[in-house]
């Protein structure tokens, strides 16, 4: 049984390492009602991504995976941010993460990392991953604002599986 995966959905219980290894703190933990993360619908599929963290670190700390996987998506040229965008319709939707790393793991769990610093992505997409390997560094790319306590550089974070049409996120456990 895979490290991220304890119980079958629709309840399940993830326990993972931190995926930032220095100096960190979570600022903002999103869950089911929180703003600024919602539900989407692209094409006939829905996209639950209210379970969430914002892991703030200083800039260029290695972001590692929280489990052995496969990267299934990846973006690596984002060189911008947008903090002060009053309207986020207005952020390119390919570029509202940043630079992130998608990697599919057992069970059909993926992981995803974003506002990854420029250049600092060091995976390809369809390359294996083994748990704790480094995949990029905390950035502030896409459409990554400033918190006023825990400052702009952070790793989005989440957890979350296919079931049906419907790709949900899960809350998560570090250990």
């Amino acid at each position: 049984m895979s490290t991220l995966e304890k119980s079958s959905p629709p309840l399940i219980n993830i326990e993972i390492p931190f995926p930032v290894p220095k100096e960190s703190i979570i600022g903002i933990i999103y869950g089911k009602g929180s703003p600024g993360h919602k539900i989407y619908k692209i094409k006939g599929k829905i996209f639950d991504l209210r379970n969430a963290v914002d892991i703030f670190a200083p800039k260029s700390t290695p972001v590692l995976a929280v489990d052995n996987g496969k990267v299934i998506k990846v973006c690596k040229n984002v060189t911008e941010n947008y903090p002060n965008v009053f309207n986020p319709a207005n952020v390119p939707e390919e570029k509202e993460d940043g630079n992130y790393v998608a990697i599919a793991h057992e069970n059909n769990l993926i992981s995803f990392y974003a506002h990854l610093k420029y250049k600092s992505v060091c995976v390809d997409k369809g390359e294996k991953i083994k748990k704790g390997e480094k995949i990029g560094e905390v950035g502030n790319t896409g459409l990554a604002g400033v918190h006023p306590k825990f400052g702009k550089y952070h790793l989005h974070f989440y957890i979350g599986k296919w079931i049906g049409n419907t790709f949900s996120t899960f809350p998560v456990k570090f250990i």
